[in-house]
């Protein structure tokens, strides 16, 4: 999704209307985290810290946690879940369906798909692609490599184990495809010669990254 899809489908959501709250909840704190879907499923309140810095902290594979900063309008409207919904045990699901239950990954897709067709009737021309929970992960971190964030922080942010995995998101968005060609471009000088070093760089990076 791109900033602009993002924005409507967090628009949709009636916010006075307790399960419509949940729901935006749920897509707001997957997207500003960068969450898996399995990981904001076993979220819980005492997950979230909103003295200070706001923050959630992410139980990931491995059985490794990582800490994340959330932006103030999301922790607010994690904060507003918790008081409308009643989960304030500490240790209790965050996320539940009407029975009160933990949702599952299946769960958590029908609520996505439900705002998505909403957001296609209202914008035919958006939302080409098919949205799943895993695109909100895929889509944060492509802003944050369009915001020119290091990749370094994106590994940590994501809870991948190498920087090599997350440079497949580099290599997939065409913004910085382009940007790095524009980058390069801007360093040609038509009378230059370039050395045999120079150039087996120059092919080495095309090869990573087109």
């Amino acid at each position: 999704m791109d900033l602009e899809e993002t924005e409507l489908l967090f628009s949709i959501p009636d916010r006075k209307d307790p399960s419509q709250y949940r729901d935006l909840a749920i897509m707001t704190v997957m997207y500003e985290s960068g969450a898996r879907v399995q990981e904001v499923i076993d979220l819980c309140p005492s997950n979230f810290h909103f003295s200070g810095t706001n923050r959630v902290e992410i139980h990931g594979k491995g059985n490794k946690t990582r800490l994340v900063s959330i932006s103030r309008k999301v922790a607010e409207i994690v904060k507003t879940y918790i008081k409308k919904a009643g989960r304030t045990e500490p240790k209790e699901p965050l996320f539940v369906n009407r029975k009160g239950e933990k949702l599952t990954r299946a769960g958590i897709q029908y609520i996505i798909n439900k705002y998505v067709d909403i957001a296609r009737s209202q914008r035919p021309d958006l939302f080409k692609s098919k949205i799943t929970n895993h695109t909100f992960r895929h889509s944060k971190a492509m802003h944050l490599l369009e915001a020119d964030v290091n990749l370094v922080y994106i590994r940590d942010f994501l809870g991948h184990t190498s920087v090599k995995t997350t440079e497949i998101y580099a290599r997939s968005n065409p913004k910085v495809k382009e940007e790095q060609l524009r980058k390069s471009s801007a360093a040609i000088n038509s009378g230059k010669n370039y050395g045999e070093k120079e150039k087996e760089n120059l092919l080495d990076w095309l090869k990573k990254n087109l």
